[in-house]
């Protein structure tokens, strides 16, 4: 079977599209989009932020994203944010 990188179908890049994204949350749903971003070629950078810090670093090695600390995201200089956690009360 081949990789999942060498599954995904995407459109051809555009020369001016680098986006840079925040993938808020690493559980199931979080690995699924961070494995699909980090293959489309319109995304330069995929950053992973989880509650858990070890749960997004190890999401993150994974797939060669980068880490920034949950309580720093608010200062992230991204183009889109995925949210994938419940909501906090």
């Amino acid at each position: 079977m081949a990789a999942y990188k060498d599954q995904v179908q995407h459109p051809p890049q555009d020369k001016g599209v680098h986006m840079r994204v925040l993938v808020v949350g690493a559980g199931r749903m979080g690995a699924i989009r961070v494995e699909d971003l980090v293959t489309d070629p319109r995304v330069e950078k995929v950053i992973v932020a989880n509650r858990n810090e070890d749960r997004a670093r190890a999401l993150a090695d994974l797939h060669g994203a980068e880490v920034a600390p949950w309580s720093a995201m608010a200062d992230i200089d991204v183009d889109a944010t995925v949210q994938h956690v419940l909501e906090l009360q």
